[in-house]
C-alpha cells in the first residue's frame, strides 16, 4: 500500500493515544486498532497496553512512538542496549531470542500460506544475539557535532558509543571513529556516513562510499557457513554432468566448492573462471538476459537452480524455469515476501522440499529465508 505521510508541523500538535498490542507485524513492530487507523509501534508486545505518541499518519494508517505501558507483557525482559528505546538498529532486545525466533517463523509461514504444499518452517538459530556484524554504518553531523545511528522515522542521529551489535575485533576502531570523527572527516561533507568493516583479520574505514563498495558479502560469517552447509545439502545429488546455475551470485559464495561446473551470473568488471566455477557479467534485469545466458549453456545441461537476488525479488524467475527446466531450485532472500511472489507460481510443476528461517541479523526484524523446490515427477 503506498501512503503519504503528514509530518507534525509544530509541538503542539503532538497527539497522543492509548493503545493494546494485538500482535507483531514483520518489522518487528506492535500493532494496535485505534478508532479508525492501524497504528505500529515499536519496542512493544502482544498484550501490552499503555499510551504513545503519534509520529507520522495517513488515512487508516500511523506510526507512533512508545510512551510509557499501563500493561507489561510477562514475555518482557530488560533490553541488553542502552540505546534500544531511541536506536532504530535492533527490534526485539525486549524479548528474548525464543520469543524473537518465534515471531520471525510466524511471519515467514505467513508469507507462504497461499503455497498449496507448504512445508514447516525450519529454524536455524545464531550461536549469539549480539558481536556478530562484520560491517557497520555511522551517520554524522559535523556542523552540531553528532555521530551514531539514524533514530526510528527519522534522520535523527542517535547516539552508538555502546552499540554490541558488531564482532568486538571491530570496538577499538570504532571508538576511534566516534572520539575522533571530526578530526578523521577534514575534507568531508558536512553531513554523511562512516563505514567500519571486517576484510580478514583487519578493520578497515571508509568514508561516504557506497555500502559494500568493495563487493558484497555477508555480515554475519557464522550464519554464512550454516547456509553455505544447508545448499550444499542441496546440491550434492547433482549428477557431476549437470551444470548449477547461480544468479545474482556475486562472488560465488553460496556454490563455492561445488563438484560440478558452476555458472554464476552477475554484473562483474569482466567474466572470469575461478576453479569449477565461471562467471557470467551480465545484468539479469536486462530483458534480453535470459538469452544470453541460453546462448552460452546448454540449457538441457543445467540441473540446479540457485538463486539470491536483491530485495525487489526476480519476477522473470517464471520465465527462467520454464526455459531450464532445473530438477531442484535453491532460492535464498532477505526479503521471504518477494521471495513468495516468484515461487508460488511454480508450484503446478515444482514441490516444495524444505522452508527454512537463516537467522543471519537476530535482534532485528530481518532474516533470510530459503526454500527449495524439486520437479515433480509426474
Amino acid at each position: 500500500m503506498r501512503c503519504t505521510f503528514l509530518p507534525l508541523k509544530a509541538r503542539h500538535m503532538t497527539k497522543k493515544v492509548q493503545f493494546k498490542i494485538d500482535h507483531m507485524d514483520p518489522l518487528g513492530q506492535g500493532v494496535s486498532k485505534i478508532s479508525d487507523k492501524i497504528v505500529f509501534i515499536p519496542s512493544t508486545l502482544p498484550g501490552e497496553e499503555g499510551e504513545a505518541e503519534i509520529l507520522k499518519e495517513s488515512k487508516g494508517v500511523a506510526f507512533a512512538k512508545l510512551i510509557h505501558l499501563t500493561k507489561k507483557s510477562p514475555d518482557r525482559i530488560k533490553p541488553q542496549c542502552p540505546h534500544f528505546e531511541t536506536c532504530n538498529g535492533c527490534h526485539y532486545l525486549h524479548t528474548d531470542y525464543n520469543h524473537e525466533l518465534n515471531f520471525k517463523k510466524n511471519s515467514l509461514q505467513k508469507d507462504f500460506q497461499k503455497f498449496e504444499e507448504c512445508c514447516e518452517v525450519e529454524t536455524l538459530k545464531a550461536p549469539s544475539r549480539l558481536a556478530y556484524r562484520n560491517r557497520v554504518q555511522l551517520h554524522y553531523n559535523k556542523k552540531i557535532g553528532l555521530i551514531g545511528f539514524h533514530g526510528y522515522k527519522s534522520n535523527r542521529i542517535i547516539d552508538a558509543k555502546n552499540c554490541q551489535i558488531f564482532d568486538p575485533s571491530m570496538k577499538e576502531v570504532f571508538d576511534d571513529t566516534i572520539q575522533n570523527f571530526q578530526s578523521l572527516l577534514k575534507g568531508e561533507p558536512l553531513k554523511g556516513h562512516i563505514e567500519i568493516y571486517l576484510n580478514g583479520n583487519e578493520v578497515k574505514r571508509t568514508f561516504n562510499k557506497p555500502y559494500s563498495e568493495g563487493g558484497f558479502s555477508q555480515v554475519n560469517k557464522e550464519m554464512n557457513q550454516r547456509a553455505l552447509d544447508l545448499i550444499s545439502n542441496q546440491l550434492e545429488d547433482s549428477s557431476t554432468e549437470g551444470l548449477i546455475l547461480d544468479l545474482f551470485g556475486g562472488s560465488g559464495n553460496l556454490t563455492r566448492g561445488q563438484k560440478n561446473s558452476t555458472l554464476v551470473v552477475d554484473i562483474y568488471p569482466k567474466d572470469k573462471t575461478e576453479g569449477h566455477q565461471s562467471f557470467l557479467n551480465l545484468d539479469l534485469f536486462n530483458e534480453n538476459s535470459l538469452d544470453e545466458i541460453i546462448e552460452t549453456v546448454d540449457r538441457r545441461a543445467v540441473t540446479h537452480l540457485v538463486i539470491d537476488p536483491p530485495r525487489s525479488g526476480f519476477k522473470q524467475l517464471e520465465e527462467y524455469v520454464e526455459a531450464f527446466r532445473p530438477q531442484k531450485i535453491v532460492y535464498m532472500s532477505c526479503k521471504p515476501s518477494t521471495m513468495s511472489r516468484d515461487v508460488i507460481p511454480l508450484q503446478e510443476n515444482y514441490k516444495m522440499q524444505k522452508l527454512v528461517l537463516l537467522d543471519f541479523f537476530p535482534s532485528t526484524f530481518h532474516y533470510e529465508g530459503l526454500i527449495v523446490l524439486e520437479r515433480k515427477t509426474n
